[in-house]
């Protein structure tokens, strides 16, 4: 632990040459065959390289996980922004990329008629929820909506229920943050001037675009 290591890559706001950067062991999960560090890692350093004072492969960055809790400021359920508390950099331990390519090599050899003959498993599906918010007077387009996703049969909205939440742009447009696996939730939204939504859908893995309308208060 604590051994200085340096991540070479190229990250996407590095621009198009190498971007390095240095960091420290802080952690080896070996049931799980991760290496943790504080190196600063960014979207695009994933396949790059994490070497020690040496010059000798540590490992290869993978991922990162960001300690961040949704804040709500004014108590109404719905989170008003995400304060970050820190980082935690994963790589993948370099004996482990060795494995894998001889694996590669392997079944370049002698591919397998079936994903189950090399024991990969699918990932479980999730889907991206997304879709417009307008009026139901006028049918134009709502910005600044705030929309969440909950278990259904849902009836308040709390930290604890909340699995995803999103806003409208200037179009009415709106992507929630997760994704979420199929299957029924409740939806809500809400925006100054308009009565509080609530509706019970179905996502499905080929869903559409989520279609809600919104009814004015006269109060805004």
């Amino acid at each position: 632990l604590l051994d200085d290591i340096t991540i070479i890559g190229f990250p996407e706001k590095g621009g198009t040459t190498v971007t390095v950067n240095s960091g420290m062991v802080e952690g080896k999960d070996v049931l799980a065959n991760w290496i943790k560090t504080d190196a600063r890692m960014i979207r695009g350093n994933s396949g790059g390289a994490a070497v020690n004072s040496e010059g000798k492969l540590v490992g290869i960055p993978t991922k990162v996980v960001t300690d961040s809790q949704p804040i709500d400021r004014n108590g109404d359920g719905f989170p008003d922004e995400n304060r970050e508390f820190g980082r935690v950099g994963f790589l993948r331990p370099s004996h482990l990329v060795a494995s894998m390519l001889s694996k590669l090599d392997e079944q370049a050899l002698n591919p397998p008629d079936k994903q189950a003959a090399v024991g990969v498993m699918p990932s479980a599906p999730v889907v991206t929820v997304r879709g417009v918010v307008r009026s139901s007077t006028d049918g134009k387009p709502l910005a600044g909506v705030l929309i969440g996703l909950l278990p259904a049969g849902s009836v308040e909205v709390k930290e604890t229920n909340l699995l995803t939440w999103g806003g409208t742009n200037p179009d009415g447009e709106f992507v929630l943050n997760k994704p979420v696996p199929p299957g029924r939730y409740t939806v809500k939204a809400k925006a100054l001037g308009y009565e509080g939504y609530t509706r019970e859908i179905e996502i499905k893995k080929e869903s559409g675009s989520i279609i809600i309308e919104l009814i004015s208060t006269g109060k805004r």
